[in-house]
């Protein structure tokens, strides 16, 4: 599924436009040239150049990274910006609709994206003009002598949309990054063979994409009512803010966290995402969070959030 495409989609036909707007750039990066067998590797996505020469924020994206998936296990993604440790997709609204993103690995593909509920407003104005948007974490699980980590820039799904769901027309300053993989004891920090984890991840693999192709729905859906939105963005947010659903008390467990959402696990085992801000620390994770949850479009807010141990 492609959410900034179907946006893309919508505002071009109700807009009558074609064409897209000046150039800015993306950069990806790695945090090592050379990890060991069982260590792991971040790479970051960092975008630079908006807010001049006629280029709005950065309200959505869409892309592809390849990757050697015999010698990689994809581990983890994010979307805080390291400088600010803040998503700059997610900013402070109070009748924002929430941020909503994925990124799922197969074949030897991450397939992310990453879509704003904040109106364009805000994004003008509290956007930074250069910020990380996407990081992707990997284990290494043998030695190499090289592999790359590669953006598909052929892939047409390739997608940057502004506030108003535009076409922004970014150039990659670096779309590879390449890694030497050693094995262990060749120097540098080790963890234990990951072959429980690579074990783990396969079955969790297979209950998050279940998860996800739940969600495809609804999430086509927020993507086409932000779409159409755009030309009154500030009405729309004030029309979901009136039409809110009544809070519910939740008590759940924190079991992962990214920025300022949490995975929580409920008593009866159902898993979820919610928005809680700001961001959250290492340290809630396994601990009860309670508080009054709000629907926010595709997304789950938190009033009055309260962390403890039991």
């Amino acid at each position: 599924m492609r959410l900034i495409s179907l946006r893309r989609a919508v505002v071009c036909a109700v807009l009558g436009w074609v064409g897209a707007v000046s150039a800015a750039t993306v950069n990806l990066s790695s945090s090592a040239s050379h990890v060991t067998v069982g260590s792991s590797v971040t790479l970051s996505f960092a975008v630079a150049g908006l807010h001049q020469g006629g280029i709005g924020s950065l309200a959505g994206f869409d892309l592809d990274l390849r990757y050697d998936n015999s010698l990689l296990q994809f581990q983890s993604f994010g979307f805080i910006d390291a400088g600010s440790a803040s998503n700059m997709l997610d900013l402070p609204e109070p009748a924002g609709l929430g941020f909503i993103g994925d990124a799922t690995a197969a074949s030897g593909v991450v397939d992310a994206f990453g879509l704003s509920g904040n109106s364009t407003a805000v994004l003008d104005a509290q956007q930074a003009d250069a910020f990380d948007f996407l990081t992707l974490t990997f284990i290494a699980l043998q030695a190499s002598s090289g592999t790359d980590f590669v953006v598909d820039l052929a892939d047409p799904l390739l997608q940057f949309v502004d506030g108003t769901g535009l076409p922004i027309n970014l150039s990659f300053i670096s779309a590879r990054a390449a890694l030497v993989i050693d094995p262990q004891g060749g120097g540098g920090n080790t963890v234990p063979e990951p072959a429980a984890l690579a074990l783990a991840l396969v079955a969790l693999l297979g209950a998050v994409w279940a998860r996800w192709q739940s969600m495809r729905a609804g999430r086509a859906a927020l993507a086409v009512s932000l779409a159409l939105a755009a030309p009154l963005a500030s009405h729309a947010q004030t029309q979901a803010a009136a039409k809110a659903a009544e809070p519910t008390p939740i008590d759940v467990r924190v079991i992962e966290v990214a920025g300022t959402r949490a995975k929580v696990r409920a008593d009866d085992g159902r898993e979820y995402w919610v928005t809680v801000g700001p961001a959250l620390t290492a340290d809630k994770v396994g601990q009860r969070l309670r508080g009054q949850a709000l629907p926010r479009g595709d997304a789950i807010k938190v009033n009055a959030p309260t962390f403890s141990a039991n």
